[in-house]
């Protein structure tokens, strides 16, 4: 994800951006969190919209994921 985030700051150089806002929806929830956090200066504002939580932290979440989305949750977690 910090990846990400150097690559979002490499991108406002380019674009010639000081500070922006930032949405990140569904899957690009913890994207645009990592580069709000990586570089706060830079990012005005983060919404967040639909984006995975923590699911160890919430009874039941990985139950309620059912069989289709569980593998791709569990696939997300590993360490590349």
């Amino acid at each position: 994800m910090l990846d990400t985030a150097t690559a979002f700051a490499a991108l406002l150089d380019h674009l010639d951006l000081d500070r922006v806002s930032v949405v990140g929806w569904s899957g690009g929830g913890p994207f645009a969190t990592a580069a709000a956090c990586a570089f706060p200066e830079r990012v005005h504002a983060l919404a967040i919209v639909s984006a995975p939580g923590p699911l160890d932290e919430v009874p039941g979440a990985w139950e309620a994921l059912g069989e289709r989305r569980e593998p791709t949750a569990r696939m997300a977690r590993q360490e590349p």
